[in-house]
């Protein structure tokens, strides 16, 4: 069981790793977040979206909102048995109405009560909403969409939860790279760096008004520019001499030595490993 704002890194049995994160008391909830801890287990998460149909998801997104490009760019999975009272926040601010949570319900409760709430903008009254999740239905959240997860409670019934899993996508370009790294990247990975950010914009769907190779609607994977290349932080030697296991205890250090704790990939897999053939 993880504390209340605590984690734990888990290593599963084909290698990869994941962070398991219970957020802050406030959230008067056991609701754990768990994601990729680095570029290997991100990566994985990614070839299982795209062999499960979600670049068809993202054709439709993009199509129905008139945007240029998106990229999946921070996985989730979030799980929850009891909740006291739903926490309203916002996942993403101030990226131009060009970055959006996708919640994909995985798992729910039989007869379950809403899962989920919407808050309106009505001011002073704020409005809220309360919607079931269904099966193949996702929820899309852009910026400043205030929701919270509804009060529940399972744990009379052995094995019970509400499970689903949170793609993040965006349209990044210039004017809003640094706003969707700073506002939006809230897991142990991807870090904040915004040149990771731009190494992956377009990656996933390229709308073809806004391609100068082809007339076409681009669904793939072109994967990350493998040019990137990653450095850390002027301390990071010192703190491996003070404690060796830092990158598995030491969050914050964790994320300034990113080569040191190997998060990211070498570029070769990039530039090997995908195809610029548009699927769509």
């Amino acid at each position: 069981n993880i504390e209340p704002d605590g984690f734990r890194l888990v290593t599963l049995g084909d290698g990869n790793v994941w962070y398991a994160q219970r957020p802050a008391k406030k959230w008067k909830s056991d609701m754990h977040w768990i994601s990729p801890a680095d570029e290997q287990g991100h990566e994985d998460f990614l070839k299982l979206l795209r062999e499960n149909g979600f670049l068809g998801v993202l054709n439709v997104i993009g199509n129905e909102l008139g945007i240029d490009a998106l990229v999946a760019y921070q996985l989730t999975f979030i799980v929850v048995s009891h909740c006291e009272q739903g926490f309203i926040h916002h996942d993403t601010h101030n990226t131009g109405d060009r970055t959006y949570n996708v919640i994909i319900p995985l798992e729910t409760v039989e007869d379950s009560p809403p899962e989920l709430i919407i808050q309106g903008t009505d001011e002073p009254v704020f409005t809220q909403g309360r919607l079931n999740y269904e099966e193949n239905i996702g929820i899309l959240l852009g910026d400043f969409a205030e929701h919270a997860t509804s009060e529940c409670d399972y744990r009379d019934e052995p094995g019970a939860m509400r499970l689903a899993a949170t793609i993040y996508i965006t349209d990044v370009n210039e004017d809003n790279v640094e706003a969707v790294t700073k506002n939006t990247l809230t897991q142990i990975f991807p870090t904040k760096d915004v040149d990771w950010l731009w190494a992956q914009r377009g990656r996933h769907w390229i709308n073809a008004e806004y391609r100068s190779d082809a007339d076409v609607h681009f669904a793939g994977d072109l994967g990350r520019d493998h040019l990137f290349s990653a450095t850390d932080d002027d301390g990071c030697n010192g703190w491996k001499e003070e404690d060796p296991s830092f990158c598995e205890t030491n969050l914050g250090r964790r994320k300034a030595c990113p080569v040191m704790c190997d998060l990211y990939l070498d570029g070769d897999f990039f530039e090997s490993s995908f195809s610029t053939d548009p699927w769509l």
